[in-house]
């Protein structure tokens, strides 16, 4: 059925009557919802507004200190912490939650604390004006000065954060990157480093109220060591590359020596040790082999002399931290820092220990307990400074022992530190020094008696209150006491039935029975027993027994062979010489030519007698006829 348009019109006049219009209530639902969203989402903006406000005051409370703290930034320094304060706040406000908060503040607080320690650095290096320390060479100079005038570039490389300086003109590379704890601050001194040392320095020596200790040189080494590698806080500490160079280029000694680590190193003045690597091999450096650049490396040789077949420049290349293209290790890439530490703790730690040595031994002197024997294996410790045993004894015991020593040498001495003897069995059977057989010895008749020099160099030897000596005819009389406590006894050395040794062993028995007026002699004889035999034979006659002019000839001749190392006065100079200086002057020349010489040749006779005793010459008779060959010119 088909409805006409009047139908039509009814039929929605009928509906409008009856109900509301369907449309017009969807109208309202639309509305009301929309409404409450618009609501909801205004109370939202609402509450993220007040959240992102207490952020931002939170953001700005956690960066305040870095923001407003330091006064030493540059105006480039300031634009960098603004923007890092914009972004690091951009993203702490909108970061999901706690976690990436946290992560946020710990990120952004990072990169402000590097541009405030890089200003700080940069104001310290300022303020130096330009004074460069012993350490730092032309190239750290000029890192040095374009930090210091702000031409730099923070950087980021693999994730590090680095200060990126251009290299100077014909470097290998175009910039050198430097890390925030390695900058190139210009400085005279690193004064905590120095501190630290002068520390060490003044609690062992300084400071010191007990000296009669045995110290070692690896001991005072091991505290330098830890005190440049660990804070006082227990908390690692470690030298930058400046720091290190500075340490090594000064002498923080007090020992009254110029002696850096750095000048000792590269030329060579050490011992084969300080030139082998932290793996324990000797150190490697790189020479080149052509014009091109190319280079091989080469390793020290102590078999080459003190600098290992080095040179001067090479040292100094591998102490400086450069690699094969020239480049310095700044960054610690080849741990030149940690080789510095310890070879430079082994150093300091032998430089405090000669200097221990010296300054115990003068306070030990002082108090009457210092004293070398002469016997080098004295288990007792009175060798202390010859053989390095024990500890220092009390006084009265070295007083003990150095009188123990004076008996003893007082018979050598006088009857054979000066001993030249034909043995019997022909001219060319020589006995020097040291008799050790006493029944070989001819001539007792002629040495003991009236002006015979044996007789002679006793009585001289024994020219104490209560001791009286004579000779005849090979009969040595000796009475030892005073008043009536006189022992006297006869010492019969012609008697051939008599073992010469068991005579001479009782003869010094006797002798040491003397008072030898209460040692009053120990004061000027000193603290080394080793020194004491040239002292006290030095008035001594050289024993010369049955000798004919050829036999003398011979001795002479020999002598002078064996002593003078195969050259003659002649040699040593063209003209007789006036005194003693003409013959050191000539000695001095010839030193050129003699690299067992000692530096700055002689000044004194007895400067050449202890090079001449101790190089294989002989003893003091030897000697005796060395000198006199060379000042005689015969």
């Amino acid at each position: 059925m088909a409805y006409g348009k009047a139908d039509v019109g009814l039929i929605q006049a009928d509906r409008a009557a009856q109900t509301v219009d369907p449309m017009l209530g969807l109208s309202t639902a639309i509305g009301n919802v929309v409404g409450g969203m618009a609501k909801n989402y205004s109370d939202q903006q609402a509450a993220g507004a007040k959240q992102r406000g207490e952020l931002n005051k939170k953001w700005e409370k956690i960066t305040s200190e870095k923001m407003n703290d330091n006064n030493d930034l540059t105006r480039n320094q300031r634009r960098d912490l603004k923007k890092l304060y914009r972004q690091g706040r951009s993203s702490y406000v909108n970061a999901a939650d706690g976690a990436d908060r946290d992560e946020v503040q710990d990120v952004f607080l990072a990169k402000m604390n590097l541009i405030n320690n890089i200003g700080s650095q940069q104001k310290q290096s300022q303020s130096n004006g330009g004074n460069f320390g012993p350490g730092f060479d032309g190239v750290d100079q000029h890192y040095s000065t374009l930090f210091s005038n702000d031409e730099y570039e923070n950087v980021e490389v693999d994730g590090v954060s680095l200060v990126k300086i251009k290299a100077p003109k014909g470097s290998a590379n175009k910039y050198e990157y430097f890390t925030p704890d390695n900058l190139p601050v210009a400085t005279n001194k690193w004064s905590d480093g120095g501190a630290a040392v002068m520390g060490n320095w003044n609690e062992e020596l300084t400071n010191r109220v007990k000296w009669d200790g045995e110290m070692e040189a690896g001991t005072f080494a091991d505290k330098y060591k830890e005190s440049l590698t660990v804070n006082e806080d227990g908390s690692a500490k470690k030298m930058n590359y400046f720091q290190a160079q500075d340490l090594i280029s000064s002498d923080h000694s007090k020992d009254g020596k110029k002696n850096s680590f750095y000048d000792m190193f590269t030329t060579g003045n050490m011992s084969p040790d300080y030139f082998k690597g932290l793996d324990g091999e000797f150190i490697q450096v790189p020479r080149g082999v052509n014009g091109n650049g190319d280079a091989q490396m080469v390793a020290y040789d102590p078999s080459k002399g003190a600098m290992g077949g080095l040179t001067k420049e090479e040292l100094n290349g591998y102490i400086k931290g450069f690699d094969a293209g020239g480049r310095k290790d700044y960054r610690n890439m080849s741990k030149i820092n940690e080789f510095i530490t310890d070879k430079y703790s082994t150093f300091m730690g032998e430089v405090t220990k000669d200097e221990y040595d010296k300054q115990q031994k003068s306070k030990m002197e002082a108090n009457n307990r210092y004293f070398v024997s002469s016997d080098k294996d004295d288990p007792t410790g009175f060798s202390r400074f010859g053989s390095g045993t024990g500890t220092f004894p009390t006084d009265k015991k070295v007083l003990a022992k150095k009188k123990e020593e004076l008996v003893n040498m007082k018979f050598e001495t006088a009857t054979s530190a000066n001993m030249m003897s034909i043995t019997g069995d022909g001219p060319q059977d020589v006995s020097q020094d040291k008799v050790q057989d006493w029944n070989k010895f001819k001539g007792w008749k002629e040495q003991v008696s009236d002006g015979g020099d044996l007789i002679g160099n006793l009585s001289k030897a024994y020219n104490y209150n209560d001791v009286e000596i004579s000779g005849e005819d090979g009969v040595i009389t000796v009475g030892v006491g005073t008043g009536n406590d006189v022992v006297g006894q006869s010492f019969d050395f012609t008697d051939k039935n008599t073992d010469k040794n068991e005579l001479m062993a009782a003869l010094k028995k006797h002798l040491s029975t003397s008072k030898f007026d209460d040692y009053n002699e120990l004061g000027d004889l000193g603290n080394d027993a080793n020194t004491w035999g040239g002292q006290m034979s030095k008035n001594n006659t050289s024993i010369l027994q049955q000798l004919g002019t050829k036999d003398a000839s011979t001795i002479k001749r020999r002598n002078m062979d064996r002593s003078s190392e195969d050259f003659s006065y002649s040699i040593l100079s063209s003209k007789k010489p006036e005194s003693e200086e003409d013959v050191l002057q000539a000695l001095n020349n010839r030193s050129k030519e003699k690299n067992n010489y000692p530096k700055g040749g002689f000044k004194t006779k007895e400067d050449y007698k202890k090079y001449f005793m101790n190089n294989g010459g002989g003893g003091e008779a030897q000697f005796k006829f060395m000198w006199d060959a060379y000042l005689t010119g015969k």
